[in-house]
Parts: C-alpha cells; structure tokens; sequence
C-alpha cells in the first residue's frame, strides 16, 4: 500500500506521470504527434555563406555582415561552421543588426595581427519566445 499511495501523489504533482488514465496517454501521444509533424524552428530560415573577416588586429572585434532577406531584428541567430576558426580568432556572436542582415562578431585574442581565411558560416533563425 505504501507504494501506492506514492504514486498518488506522483500522479497528482507531476502532469503526464499519471500514465494509467487512459485520457492522460491519448494527451501525451497526440502530443509527440503534433512534435513529429513539425520541421523545426529553423526550416526554411536557414542559410549558408562563406565569409571572410580579413585581418584582425590584435585584441580587436570585427562584425562581418551578409544580406539574410528573412532575418528580423529580435531574430535568435545560431551559427556553426564547416571548419574552425583560425587559431587566435574567437567567434564571440551573432545577432540581427537591421531587417535582412545578420552580423557575426570574430574577436582576435592574442597579441598580434592574425588573419581568417574564408570560412562557410551556417546560419539559422528563429523567432525569440
């Protein structure tokens, strides 16, 4: 008996524990349906450029920017790129500077001159919560 009454008020704290009722699996299945059916956040948002900061000074940031005619200020921007960065280069950010371009932030963090080459940024938006 003591079990059970545990699992009464584990049931009765926590939605979708109570898998017993019947009523409580159908909620959760119709649930991970609506999940499945959906692409994602980031379904077409997504975009794939190759950019090119140049040299950075030493212990200097430089925003590189390329036209995103979807990006909207207040966008969620997440980037990840083919290769990395050259060592000595910090990719520090990226956000949505004006309507239809996004801007990504590469900072050289040591004490010289260092210059990145070419680099495939993959870019996608999503709309902030």
């Amino acid at each position: 008996m003591r079990g059970w009454s545990f699992k009464a008020r584990l049931s009765e704290s926590l939605p979708g524990s109570n898998l017993w009722n019947p009523k409580e699996r159908k909620n959760m299945s119709q649930n991970a349906a609506a999940r499945a059916s959906q692409s994602g956040p980031f379904v077409g948002r997504r975009k794939s450029a190759s950019i090119t900061p140049g040299a950075i000074a030493n212990a200097v940031a430089v925003d590189v920017s390329f036209a995103f005619a979807e990006a909207e200020v207040g966008d969620i921007v997440a980037v990840s790129f083919d290769t990395a960065p050259v060592a000595g280069i910090l990719f520090a950010g990226a956000y949505v500077a004006v309507a239809g371009t996004v801007k990504l932030r590469f900072s050289n963090i040591t004490a010289a001159p260092v210059t990145q080459v070419a680099i495939v940024a993959n870019v996608g938006l999503s709309k902030k919560l």
